[in-house]
């Protein structure tokens, strides 16, 4: 299953959304089922609620197949930065309107910048439990000569609860990518010759190391593009080879069993 694959062979998930932002998108001059949902994030509200978001909110526990009192509701969370409840809201939107390309995409969007708030967590929970190790091997104490019998497994046991914590973390973003990565699957069926579309699909995969994909959502954005300059098209064919060749070394063909695909 993917998520197996990708918990045994994942890097850490702030350097690959650092390498993910490299591949040369923005060069490029790009524009820019659903499971799980949490009936809670759906109800919650912020500080920044308002009384249309109660009414809203009264309106779809009243009338819970009414789609448009949901997409209002989704899209007043996402104005509210409000991403949890938006992505539910949208959610039971698209379970009502699954055709619906525009909440795709929006619904993409959303897992995207949760997944990457949640890396950035990641690098921080990593950085804390790096500082308990580096004293251990930088301290007065670890000079003397039972300093690393001492010191050491005490400053391992201080860095554990931030690992465990990056470690969640890091399964959380990956996650988040692989729902949106399901989503941009679902776009790239419903409109095949959308350029973007494939562009974006081949971002979520790398994001969850589904390598195959990359390379041939890569090769269908190529392919859909004729505008392209030279130097453009050669540097992703090359790309596309190298995660041809990645897919073949790591077995990371990742183009199933992904949520919402």
């Amino acid at each position: 299953m993917l998520f197996e694959r990708i918990r045994r062979t994942q890097k850490p998930v702030f350097i690959f959304l650092a390498a993910m932002f490299a591949l040369g998108f923005v060069a490029l001059g790009v524009g820019q089922g659903v499971n799980g949902i949490n009936i809670g994030d759906l109800f919650s509200s912020g500080s920044g609620s308002s009384s249309s978001v109660s009414g809203l909110v009264s309106q779809v526990e009243s009338h819970p197949k009414d789609a448009g009192a949901w997409l209002r509701l989704a899209r007043t969370y996402e104005a509210d930065s409000q991403l949890n409840a938006a992505i539910s809201a949208f959610q039971s939107y698209l379970v009502l309107k699954p055709d619906d390309q525009s909440s795709l995409q929006a619904t993409a969007s959303l897992f995207e910048q949760r997944g990457s708030a949640t890396a950035q967590k990641v690098q921080q929970a990593q950085a804390a439990a790096n500082a308990y190790t580096q004293v251990a091997s930088g301290s007065a104490v670890g000079s003397l000569k039972l300093g690393a019998a001492i010191t050491h497994p005490l400053m391992n046991t201080l860095a554990t609860p931030a690992t465990t914590v990056a470690s969640t973390l890091e399964t959380n973003a990956v996650t988040d990518f692989a729902q949106a990565m399901g989503l941009r699957q679902r776009l790239v069926k419903l409109s095949p010759r959308n350029g973007n579309y494939q562009l974006q699909l081949a971002r979520d995969a790398y994001a969850t190391q589904s390598y195959a994909l990359v390379a041939k959502s890569l090769q269908a954005y190529v392919t859909l593009t004729p505008t392209l300059s030279k130097a453009n098209k050669a540097k992703l064919e090359s790309e596309i080879a190298q995660y041809k060749l990645l897919a073949k070394t790591s077995g990371s063909g990742g183009t199933s069993g992904v949520p919402g695909a």
